[in-house]
């Protein structure tokens, strides 16, 4: 058993790889854990996320009605589903969904919602919690910067994971069919990080 050994580093750049080495491997196995859970949970209960999913959409159309009706916006063209880092200080796990249209960050009237998916990590607590203990065992002296980004490498790696289920999501008949009415042709719905790059998950055409 490799024990704390923290104890023996005094040299601060072995340390740093040494926790480097240790935070890769726990958040890497939670990766794999976490991505087979949510597929399965996702799979176990597939209508009652389509229909969580929705709702979570039913908040954002009543600001798409309004807007609509201002004429300050036009008709949709990119939907932007994005994950949260900020989730690992706040505790939620949420999706944000953006609604833009042709002008994309230049749209004037910010319309948005949100997914809370921490249903399909039930064992996020738990695992924090194991993985700040195993890095407590595994490094010591550990700082609070250093702890925080356990729970920002596993926000980080819920990302990846979230993925084919968000395309299922954005393609579900229910989902397409209540925001086609909203939206121009074609439209594209992309995913990523807050602000950040996206990747395109689906393209609604218009029929």
């Amino acid at each position: 058993m490799e024990g704390n050994i923290g104890y023996r580093l005094s040299d601060p750049d072995e340390r740093a790889d040494r926790y480097k080495e240790a935070l890769g491997e726990i958040l890497l196995a939670y990766y794999k854990r976490a991505s087979a859970e949510a597929m399965a949970l996702f799979e176990s209960r597939r209508g009652f996320y389509e229909e969580s999913f929705c709702r979570a959409f039913q908040k954002a159309e009543e600001f798409l009605k309004a807007a609509a009706g201002s004429q300050q916006k036009g008709k949709i063209t990119y939907i932007h589903l994005s994950y949260l880092l900020s989730g690992a200080l706040s505790g939620e796990q949420l999706i944000k969904m953006d609604f833009y249209d042709a002008r994309h960050y230049r749209d004037v009237e910010e319309t948005d919602c949100f997914w809370d998916y921490s249903g399909l990590f039930p064992s996020y607590d738990r695992e924090r919690k194991d993985a700040e203990a195993e890095l407590r065992r595994r490094i010591v002296r550990m700082q609070s910067g250093e702890l925080s980004r356990i729970g920002i490498g596993m926000t980080a790696c819920g990302a990846p994971a979230l993925k084919p289920i968000l395309k299922e999501l954005a393609a579900s008949r229910e989902f397409l069919r209540n925001i086609r009415h909203y939206c121009g042709c074609p439209a594209y719905i992309l995913y990523g990080a807050y602000l950040d790059e996206a990747e395109l998950l689906y393209q609604i055409e218009i029929e």
